[in-house]
């Protein structure tokens, strides 16, 4: 009898006892393989007893074996057909990104509509007052006015000096005038403005002594330089100049003076003014009274 061994799995040594000169058809497809206690396996033609096991038959394929190693990865296979589109999920809760980039400012709008005028302020409260400003040039001078009332007659003065004997004529005229003031009212190299103290009219023409007496006061008690002259067709005589007012002149003061000129016109006029320029004063100095005696001479 001859023996044949049989692959066995790995978990135990199994021997297969085989009859010898046994016939090849005596072991055909479904013959039993059993597993005895010691381990042994045999192959039965019928099915095994009851403290065998039953490992497989013979035909049929074993228990798994062992994975071999992995083999060589394949060609790639043709791609295959899309499938089918599958349905819209759930939208997803995306996080948001960050701002975009500003973009150019846009073209300028048309002009809106006026609006309502608003309702009038409060009135704000009035500003410092500012300094005052420079005294403008004296304007031009007024009208006359009219004559004040005549003052009370001042001391009489002392007697002037002697005139030249005139010629063979005797004409003499005379004159006196009411009180008139003068202003005092002045910027700046500027003097204030002459006033006429009194005239002598209808003379005939000729060559005169002229003698003038004017009384002078100050008016608002500040010290003021008074001057006056005789005029005939010129200047025929300047008084000397005089200070009323203050402490340089008390009272009332007297100019007596004269002057020779040939006169055409028939007239000759006292005209006095205040020599101080800067005053504020409108009314600084009163002529108080003005005499005037004309001698023909020659």
């Amino acid at each position: 009898m001859s023996q044949r061994l049989i692959s066995l799995p790995r978990h135990s040594a199994w021997v297969l006892a085989l009859g010898l000169g046994a016939p090849a058809t005596a072991w055909a497809q479904g013959a039993n393989l059993c597993q005895k206690p010691n381990g042994l396996v045999i192959l039965r033609s019928h099915p095994c007893k009851g403290a065998e096991v039953s490992v497989g038959a013979v035909g049929e394929p074993g228990p798994p074996g062992p994975p071999g190693p992995r083999g060589p990865t394949g060609p790639s296979g043709a791609p295959g057909l899309p499938g089918a589109t599958g349905p819209a999920g759930e939208p997803g809760i995306g996080v948001p990104g960050p701002p975009g980039a500003t973009g150019a400012m846009g073209l300028p709008g048309a002009p809106g509509a006026p609006g309502a005028p608003g309702a009038t302020g409060p009135t704000g409260p009035s500003g410092e007052r500012g300094p005052t400003g420079l005294i403008g040039p004296t304007g031009p001078m007024g009208d006359r006015g009219a004559t004040g009332a005549t003052g009370p007659t001042g001391p009489t003065g002392p007697t002037g000096p002697t005139g030249p004997r005139g010629g063979s004529s005797s004409d003499t005229d005379t004159a006196a005038s009411a009180a008139v003031t003068l202003s005092a009212r002045s910027s700046c190299p500027y003097l204030p403005p002459a006033s006429d103290g009194g005239s002598l009219t209808n003379l005939a023409a000729g060559t005169y002594l002229v003698t003038a007496i004017a009384f002078v006061e100050s008016v608002d008690g500040q010290a003021h330089s008074v001057q006056c002259t005789i005029i005939g067709d010129d200047v025929i005589a300047l008084s000397p100049a005089v200070v009323v007012g203050g402490e340089a002149g008390n009272g009332p003061q007297q100019l007596n003076w004269n002057g020779i000129d040939e006169i055409g016109g028939g007239q000759v006029v006292v005209r006095c003014a205040v020599q101080d320029c800067g005053g504020a004063a409108p009314a600084g100095v009163r002529v108080l009274q003005t005499k005037i005696a004309a001698n023909r001479s020659g």
